[in-house]
């Protein structure tokens, strides 16, 4: 099907960055992107997202729009059969192509997890592009780097989980199957687990089943095997604010080294939080991230 995304790219026009836009959005031959813009003003700021979109409704920042679009083959994007068309480097593209398509000249960046290095990634090879960044729960900038021990569930949720793949739950309602996987591990990941009540349900988008997630991460992570970022951060002057919790799997002390290699950056540093400090504390999450991209004293 032909949108209006296609379209416009085919006839060489760039796409409206205007409160409101929503669509699917051709970064490569076969390969399309889900793209919202919220807000209005001279400033930009992309956040590459997974279908969560609506957990980070309070990022309003004054004098700029944000541009949120679900990274390949998650949230609503198309699905990406061919593995060899999976993977880091292929993200770090993707983002360029998001710029070119919306015409956007320079832009401030959000990104969590594995997101941080794909931000980071591109700064590096287009440090001219980027004004700003905020790396939320940010993976470590070395592959090498010490961490903590993996939260397991308690057997008997394991057990609950087991029946229900084993009463066919999988196959005949993939998105309550889902919804169940998610109640067991996600809020594993967060300091106060009662948190997770608050997450936005992303269950409904099949690439977010946890056996699609799974399959985008492995070949991500494939390309990562040795990898140490910290000799090219420190010559990346982009002002930067690292956010992590202190009950992060993740240790406080990976933030610290991207603090340490950023010449321009700062930690903001949540006690008793996660990895997901916008859902666990977003009161005081948001306040800190939208001034500090609005270029505010934090």
């Amino acid at each position: 099907m032909i949108t209006s995304a296609d379209a416009a790219l085919a006839a060489g026009r760039v796409l409206p960055l205007t409160d409101g836009f929503e669509g699917l959005v051709p970064v490569a031959r076969g390969v399309r992107l889900w793209c919202r813009v919220v807000g209005d003003g001279p400033g930009t700021i992309i956040v590459p997202s997974t279908g969560n979109q609506a957990d980070l409704a309070a990022l309003r920042v004054r004098g700029h729009r944000v541009l949120f679009y679900d990274v390949r083959s998650r949230g609503r994007s198309d699905l990406v059969d061919d593995a060899t068309r999976l993977g880091f480097s292929v993200e770090v593209t993707d983002l360029e192509a998001i710029r070119q398509s919306f015409g956007i000249e320079r832009f401030s960046t959000l990104a969590w997890s594995y997101h941080a290095g794909i931000v980071t990634t591109y700064a590096i090879q287009h440090p001219e592009r980027v004004e700003r960044m905020v790396l939320a729960a940010a993976l470590p900038p070395r592959a090498d780097a010490a961490m903590g021990p993996a939260r397991t569930p308690p057997p008997h949720l394991l057990a609950h989980l087991d029946q229900l793949e084993a009463s066919g739950l999988r196959e005949s309602d993939p998105a309550a199957f889902c919804r169940a996987w998610r109640e067991v591990y996600v809020p594993l990941l967060m300091g106060d687990p009662s948190a997770y009540e608050r997450m936005a349900p992303v269950c409904e988008h099949p690439n977010e089943h946890p056996w699609q997630v799974a399959r985008s991460l492995v070949f991500v992570f494939a390309q990562l095997r040795a990898y140490d970022w910290r000799p090219h951060l420190r010559g990346l002057h982009v002002p930067t604010m690292v956010v992590h919790g202190e009950a992060d799997q993740v240790p406080i002390e990976v933030a610290r080294e991207w603090v340490d290699a950023l010449p321009e950056s700062r930690l903001l540093a949540m006690p008793g939080v996660g990895q997901l400090p916008w859902v666990e504390r977003p009161d005081l999450f948001f306040p800190a991230v939208n001034r500090f991209l609005a270029g505010e004293s934090v």
